[in-house]
């Protein structure tokens, strides 16, 4: 429990920090304007880590799948997901759109990346 807080703490404050000047980067530098905003993409990636971690925690307490799988399988719907919810934007014909979808997953593999060093903190305590 207290290393989900702290797990929880660490991954809120990196994501509000990296936020802040990715905000300021796009609007003030670039000047951007995204069709997905930025605070629904960090809310995505947010959530996503969140139920991965959390799926993983409580998987490691009662053993019901092999670790790895489970992450492979998470990570696989979380994909998906972003897919999904990408999918209306390759049907808009804008030069932008690049931009937005480069974007979105540079910040997808931004938090997947914390998840992976997440998890290998989590097997190194078994």
């Amino acid at each position: 429990r207290k290393e989900a807080m702290k797990f929880y703490f660490r991954i809120s404050t990196i994501s509000l920090i990296v936020l802040f000047f990715h905000y300021i980067i796009t609007n003030f530098i670039i000047s951007s304007e995204f069709i997905i905003p930025l605070w629904k993409v960090y809310g995505f990636n947010f959530a996503a880590l969140s139920l991965i971690y959390f799926g993983l925690l409580i998987n490691f307490k009662y053993k019901l799948f092999n670790h790895l799988y489970l992450f492979v399988f998470e990570t696989t719907v979380k994909m998906i997901i972003a897919i999904i919810i990408l999918r209306p934007l390759f049907s808009i014909d804008n030069s932008a759109l690049i931009f937005e979808v480069l974007n979105f997953f540079f910040l997808y593999f931004i938090f997947l990346f914390i998840e992976i060093i997440s998890l290998r903190n989590i097997l190194s305590k078994l």
